[in-house]
């Protein structure tokens, strides 16, 4: 009977399609494994991902957009924020906006820590550090509720 086919055992078949699986699972398993190997290098050197932290200031005048206003020109008693706020130079350097989202769509715009206000808005100032000013928490509060 050299001519027939021998015939498959049964356990044989069931096996197949789910090696198979496990194979294909365990090769994407291990691509996305090795994707993930450059991302420690990168968090490890944020300089090597090829683009600036969020957090990181500006710090080079080459960097700050055309148009951007000076932070004295901004930040004084009684000027209006600009709308489109976004940032200002000081000594040279971008100033990022630091700003806090209002439930209104406001914005809330601090600046140096002794000055705030709402974007359109005045600038108001502060004798104090802002967190130990009763009139800033309460714009806080308001810009929250």
């Amino acid at each position: 009977m050299s001519g027939d086919p021998r015939p498959v055992p049964r356990t044989t078949l069931a096996r197949g399609p789910r090696r198979t699986g496990a194979a294909l699972l365990a090769v994407v398993l291990l691509g996305a494994l090795g994707a993930c190997g450059g991302d420690a290098d990168e968090a490890a050197d944020p300089a090597a991902a090829g683009t600036p932290s969020p957090s990181a200031p500006s710090s080079s005048a080459a960097e700050v957009p055309a148009g951007t206003p000076d932070c004295a020109d901004v930040w004084s008693e009684g000027v209006t924020i600009p709308r489109s706020y976004q940032g200002c130079v000081q000594d040279g350097a971008l100033v990022e906006d630091d700003s806090l989202a209002c439930s209104s769509g406001q914005r809330l715009i601090t600046f140096d820590d002794r000055y705030y206000g709402v974007a359109g808005g005045d600038v108001r100032v502060s004798e104090q550090s802002l967190a130990d000013d009763a009139d800033y928490g309460s714009s806080v509060r308001s810009c929250r509720a």
